[in-house]
């Protein structure tokens, strides 16, 4: 069934254009279920083909192509693609943020990981060695084409910009002049690799004129996806952004002006046809790829015009590759007209899908919405048989935590960690709209609607946002700080608000006029009991749960049992709706715990659970006995509260 679905989503050859391509707006996919009889968990999916993160093509004659995966690590070709291999051996991750190849020697290249840091192999990927790297998440990765021992490395936070010379072994802090946006994109001029530019989420991009070790600003759009630069005349530099198009500079960065765009404007990626100059490849987020002629002027759409394309490659020959959320690999020898897939059976084998939100609809049983972290929203209607695409207007690469507003099942908020900050459907998920607000590099990591239909947004860096009219608009909430994960609102005090994040726990009484910390530790989730709000839970990544029976004045530690206090970040204690004894609690490691007695005690509810690691943890409101859970291997059920039958 998988096989079928893939070639339904990706074939493309001679007048026939796939469903992927056509705007066809869902489909089906199709999971086997693995016997309820003798076990409390099992898989129900979803299983989309594996997320692509880039494409590395090797050196002209090398026949060596190498695809990174979110969930499957590395595939590795040295016939030209027609065949691939796994090449994963010695990486603590599978899921893979970036990659970078050696520019002269195929058998060199480096990976960045989303939680294990960064790995190089010399060895075509028979074997790979850890290097050392900071917590967190690098999304970029370069290697100076003319001196290759040089990297450079791009960061979500802390050192926003990292540089090595010596392959990867030490490294230092290149940021002087950058700021403290997240850099997604580095590019260094070939003809003088002095030169290196910078694309970052928020504050445009900059240039390098001493290999980084000082910045200038450039004059362009504040969120940069993509960079590019001509092969031929490195004054001609590209910058994708995000919502405006391609800018185009034809003096080296010094000047920019806004050239055309796709039909869709948010680029996300950016390839130049090294055999014919002038030729520009746009990756758009949710549109597919368009293709330009004429230096970014004028652009025309692919036969590939859905679809996140994460990110775009050409070969010396003028071919191009794309890596997407959803379709897997896709080439094109033809500037789009007609694209074929690329290692379809090794991506479709790869069962991995990293799910960071499960919501169940509470007036729908069987309903229920997954957030992948790189494939946008699913959903099903009959309790997970069957799962359908659920992201139409959803260009986000990673939504976070979607959130049923209690009056309306058929209102739904969701986060996003890139591209799209807040979005909102007004039909259960199956379309959804962006809720522009804040800076243009805003990250929702949770939303929570109040008894009185106001709707918070905590944000990363640039704290809460509240909205009185249903999600239309937004207002900024005055906080201690801004940097938040987590927002809690009383079921039965609309006033009465609990905010989190990277300096601990703040309370307030008058609807965010005022706060008072009551907690001093990283604070991911906040959950009120729903049958007696003076019951708090909070959960961290390193004191576990924690729990107040005063409306959030006071916190005791709840972890008894907990063999793991690395809560999930997506997912806090989830309480039965008919009993607020029993609760569960997902941990990044060690599975599902459940409590019978309030927090007192906990104990591991994992038969049947293949994969430990749960980001996000959800329960039927109408039968409290069926849970979901999803993690690094898509989503698992339970029919029996856990238990073994």
């Amino acid at each position: 069934m998988r096989t079928a679905l893939l070639k339904r989503t990706m074939l493309a050859s001679l007048g026939v254009i796939c469903s992927i391509m056509t705007g066809v707006v869902s489909m089906t996919l199709v999971t086997s279920h693995a016997s309820a009889q003798s076990t409390a968990w099992e898989a129900v999916g979803p299983a989309p083909p594996a997320v692509v993160a880039p494409v590395a093509v090797g050196p002209a004659g090398s026949g060596v192509i190498y695809i990174a995966t979110f969930g499957g690590g590395v595939l590795k070709s040295t016939d030209d693609g027609r065949s691939f291999r796994q090449a994963n051996t010695g990486l603590g991750d599978l899921a893979v943020n970036a990659m970078a190849s050696h520019p002269t020697d195929p058998d060199q290249v480096y990976v960045a990981t989303l939680g294990d840091g960064m790995f190089h192999t010399r060895d075509g990927g028979t074997s790979w060695a850890p290097l050392p790297s900071i917590p967190s998440p690098t999304f970029s990765l370069t290697v100076d084409p003319v001196r290759p021992s040089i990297i450079y490395s791009g960061h979500l936070a802390g050192p926003r910009l990292r540089k090595s010379i010596d392959s990867g072994a030490t490294w230092a802090d290149a940021n002087i002049g950058l700021g403290v946006a997240p850099v997604w994109s580095i590019k260094v001029d070939r003809q003088n690799p002095d030169v290196v530019y910078a694309g970052t989420g928020g504050a445009g991009a900059f240039k390098s004129m001493n290999a980084g070790a000082s910045w200038s600003p450039l004059s362009v759009a504040s969120n940069v996806f993509a960079i590019a630069i001509d092969p031929q005349d490195s004054r001609i530099l590209y910058v994708g952004t995000d919502g405006s198009g391609v800018f185009r500079s034809f003096d080296g960065g010094n000047t920019f002006a806004q050239a055309g765009s796709p039909p869709n404007t948010r680029v996300l990626s950016l390839a130049l046809d090294p055999s014919r100059q002038g030729v520009v490849y746009a990756g758009t987020l949710g549109g597919g790829v368009a293709v330009s002629f004429d230096y970014a002027e004028t652009f025309t759409e692919t036969t590939l015009m859905r679809g996140l394309a994460l990110s775009l490659a050409s070969s010396e020959t003028g071919e191009v590759y794309v890596g997407t959320s959803l379709a897997g690999v896709l080439k094109s020898g033809s500037y789009g007209a007609v694209w074929s897939p690329v290692a379809a059976e090794p991506l479709n084998d790869i069962k991995a899908q990293n799910i960071y939100g499960v919501t169940v609809d509470p007036s729908s049983p069987g309903r229920v919405l997954v957030a992948t972290n790189q494939a946008g929203m699913f959903d099903t209607v009959n309790g997970g048989r069957t799962w359908q695409e659920a992201s139409v207007g959803l260009t986000s690469r990673s939504p976070r935590r979607p959130v049923f507003d209690p009056s309306d099942s058929n209102r739904v908020y969701a986060g996003s960690l890139a591209g799209g900050g807040l979005f909102l459907s007004n039909d259960r998920g199956r379309t959804w709209a962006s809720r522009f607000f804040g800076p243009p590099n805003v990250y929702v990591y949770a939303v929570a609607v109040g008894p009185d239909r106001t709707v918070y947004a905590a944000t990363k860096g640039a704290g809460l946002w509240r909205s009185r009219d249903l999600g239309a608009t937004f207002v900024r909430v005055s906080t201690p700080f801004t940097d938040l994960q987590g927002v809690g609102v009383d079921p039965n005090d609309a006033r009465r608000i609990l905010s989190g994040g990277s300096q601990g726990l703040y309370r307030s009484v008058d609807g965010g006029t005022t706060w008072t910390q009551v907690f001093t530790t990283f604070t991911d989730n906040i959950v009120f009991d729903p049958r007696n709000s003076s019951v708090v839970y909070v959960t961290t990544q390193t004191t576990g749960v924690q729990r107040s029976t005063d409306g959030g004045v006071t916190f005791s530690a709840a972890n008894t049992g907990l063999t793991n206090l690395r809560v999930s970040r997506a997912a806090g204690v989830v309480i039965d709706p008919r009993d607020s004894q029993l609760l569960y609690v997902a941990t990044e490691g060690d599975g599902v715990f459940k409590s019978r007695n309030g927090g007192a005690t906990w104990s591991a509810i994992n038969n049947g659970l293949t994969n430990r690691n749960v980001f996000a943890l959800a329960i039927d409101p109408l039968d409290p006995r069926i849970l979901y859970v999803g993690g690094a291997s898509g989503v698992f059920k339970t029919t029996t509260g856990g238990e073994v039958p």
